[in-house]
């Protein structure tokens, strides 16, 4: 393997790694989400939810429109 062919093969595997990491970030923000969303559903008052996550309401908006705009953009198209 060449030098040239050596530096493409290492771009992939950090384009790989990369990847698994932004995976793991999402997946942590979806859950993130999920757990907030299960609280609200519980009627647990945004400063209980507050304190136990770090997130306040208008964060959790936006973290909120954020996975669903990925949700939405993953979905296969007909």
């Amino acid at each position: 393997m060449n030098y040239v062919e050596e530096m493409i093969e290492r771009g992939r595997r950090e384009g790989r790694q990369e990847g698994r990491q932004e995976g793991r970030r999402e997946g942590e923000l979806k859950g993130q989400v999920r757990a907030i969303e299960g609280f609200v559903a519980r009627d647990i008052p945004w400063p209980t939810i507050e304190a136990a996550t770090g997130i306040d309401e208008t964060t959790f908006r936006r973290l909120r429109q954020r996975v669903d705009a990925k949700d939405n953009r993953a979905e296969p198209t007909a």
